[in-house]
Order: structure tokens, then C-alpha cells, then sequence
């Protein structure tokens, strides 16, 4: 349920009919992320400015996927900047890509799914692409009310039994066919708001 809700997610969000023209899209495929030498930096301020354009804020956030993620840590520009640095962990070299480029949360999606149909051979496939990356605004307040690029939105079920906040489990016992019994539903959507607080590049070709 969890990779499903990932893969809408992430349709929803990597979305060429619901981002077009140019306030809401920019093809940079002619400056591909896994040409070294490309000007990731710039792009991204590029984009930056076009959402403070739209909304009056800054984007605080950027949703790429695990392959874009690699070409972005062996960017000639960005290897630049750490320079006499000493050796990075992970989530610190996440953090310092994220300040280099303007932003406070870079968002890496490593899920992969079985893109294959029903008793073929497994086909691992990303669920997020390497062609694109989402620049925007992350709802920070808890109302729908504060500006963003869009929430999970959670109605109520049996909310005292729910997990995670998402998903309500309810386990019972069934004799008459000696089985315990798991139910598992949900209760909640995928919502954009609004587009204009996010910015979709086009990254490869």
C-alpha cells in the first residue's frame, strides 16, 4: 500500500500535463544532470526565481530520484565547492547539496517496483525518474490554509487504531478457518493544491 501510494505520488508530482509552459516547466534536457558539466546551480536559480515570481516565495524544497541524486554528487560545479573539505557522511552531504543549491530539503526517492504484469520475470523499475526533478514550496503549517505545493490529505476512520497516520489495521481471529485475520484500509488522498508553488525541470533527454 505504501509503494502504491509512493507511485501516485510520484505521478502525480513528475507531471507534464499538470506542469506546462513556462511558469510551471523548463526543459533543460538540452543540459542533461549526467553531463558533469552542467550548470546544475544555475538552473535551479533559474527555476527558483520563476516560483517567487508566481507566489512571492522562495521553493524550499527539490523531489529527485536516486539516479539523479548520483549525478548531482559528481557534478564538476558542486564537487567544487567542497573543496579541503574533509569526508562526508550521508545525511551531511545531503544536507551540504541542498545549501549549495538554495534549499533546506532535498527529498532522494530510491523505491523501485515490479513494472513486469503478472507471471512474467521480475523488472526492477524507479519509481522516481531520472528525467525530471520538482523544485517547490513543502506545506510546513498544519492547515491546508498555509501556502504549499499540495499534502496528504487524512479523513477520519477509526482514527484511535490508525498507523503512521495513514493506514488503520485491525487484526480479529476467524475459527472457523483456524486464521487471524488482517484488514488493512485507508483513509487518506493525495492533493496539489496549487501548482504554481512547485517548478517541474526536465533534466534528461
Amino acid at each position: 500500500m505504501r509503494l502504491r501510494r509512493e507511485i501516485r505520488v510520484a505521478t502525480a508530482i513528475f507531471n507534464t500535463s499538470t506542469w506546462t509552459g513556462a511558469d510551471l516547466y523548463t526543459d533543460n534536457s538540452g543540459s542533461p544532470w549526467d553531463n558533469i558539466a552542467t550548470d546544475i546551480i544555475g538552473q535551479v536559480d533559474a527555476a527558483k526565481e520563476i516560483i517567487r515570481g508566481n507566489t512571492g516565495m522562495y521553493p524550499d524544497s527539490m523531489m529527485i530520484g536516486a539516479s539523479t541524486w548520483k549525478n548531482m554528487r559528481y557534478n564538476t560545479a558542486i564537487l567544487a565547492k567542497f573543496i579541503a573539505v574533509p569526508i562526508l557522511t550521508f545525511d551531511l552531504l545531503k544536507q551540504s547539496i541542498a545549501s549549495i543549491i538554495g534549499i533546506q530539503n532535498l527529498i532522494i526517492g530510491g523505491a523501485v517496483y515490479d513494472s513486469a504484469k503478472e507471471g512474467q520475470s521480475f523488472s526492477g523499475t524507479d519509481v522516481w525518474s531520472d528525467d525530471y526533478a520538482m523544485l517547490f514550496k513543502k506545506h510546513s503549517g498544519p492547515t491546508k490554509a498555509m501556502p504549499g505545493l499540495g499534502r496528504i490529505v487524512m479523513w477520519n476512520g477509526e482514527a484511535n487504531q490508525l498507523t503512521n497516520g495513514l493506514e488503520n489495521v485491525v487484526q480479529y481471529r476467524e475459527e472457523q478457518t483456524e486464521s487471524d485475520i488482517f484488514r488493512v484500509r485507508e483513509f487518506n488522498t493525495e492533493k496539489i493544491f496549487d501548482p504554481y508553488f512547485g517548478h517541474l525541470l526536465k533534466i534528461d533527454a
